[in-house]
């Protein structure tokens, strides 16, 4: 018996030694990532004091640049949003803090998500994704102005899996449509439009 628990103490031991060893080699990991956690800490909270001016910017965008033309969305931005969001411009009572060189698209995506649309056939381009992130931001239905049905085949991708709700303008039963897509919660996509909207979809 006395014989079995040396066995028994043995094993323990080189167990508790084991431990140990493994202990010290985690330790060293952690302290060898201490300068790089340290870093990005640092990063971590210049962001996020930068956070509010960024989101502003962004939501600038979103509410302003979406019917401009990409020289013109750079001109707005680069001339008037940034400026004024920095407090430099005299309609600025004051400014709030942002990061240098914000980007509306960094704030309102991310790397994956761009990875997405673009296998959901949005084009790769800066304004296609400015375009895809001003309707993914959008809380009312957005007005899309699509001569070559890029926008139209992206969403039809993006919300089949949703059951999207498809309608032409002058179709007959578009309220009756929209009626039931709102009453279950479903996405409907409106085709066509005029010039001018019909009242009951402009409230």
């Amino acid at each position: 018996r006395v014989c079995a628990q040396a066995v028994s103490a043995q094993a323990e031991a080189a167990s508790a030694q084991s431990r140990l060893v493994l202990a010290t080699r985690l330790s060293g990991s952690l302290a060898a990532e201490a300068p790089r956690w340290s870093a990005a800490l640092a990063e971590l909270r210049a962001r996020f004091a930068a956070l509010p001016g960024d989101v502003l910017l962004a939501a600038a965008f979103v509410s302003y640049a979406g019917a401009f033309t990409k020289p013109y969305r750079q001109k707005l931005m680069s001339s008037y949003l940034v400026p004024y969001v920095r407090g430099e411009t005299a309609e600025a009572s004051a400014g709030v803090s942002g990061s240098d060189g914000a980007d509306p698209l960094d704030v309102l995506t991310t790397p994956a998500g761009r990875r997405l649309w673009a296998n959901e056939n949005v084009f790769r381009d800066r304004t296609s994704m400015e375009n895809g992130a001003i309707i993914a931001a959008s809380v009312r239905w957005p007005l899309i102005i699509d001569p070559q049905a890029q926008g139209i085949t992206w969403i039809k991708t993006r919300e089949a899996k949703n059951s999207l709700q498809v309608a032409a303008a002058a179709d007959g039963r578009l309220l009756s449509m929209l009626r039931d897509a709102l009453e279950r919660g479903l996405p409907m996509l409106v085709e066509d439009l005029s010039e001018t909207v019909d009242a009951a979809l402009a409230h």
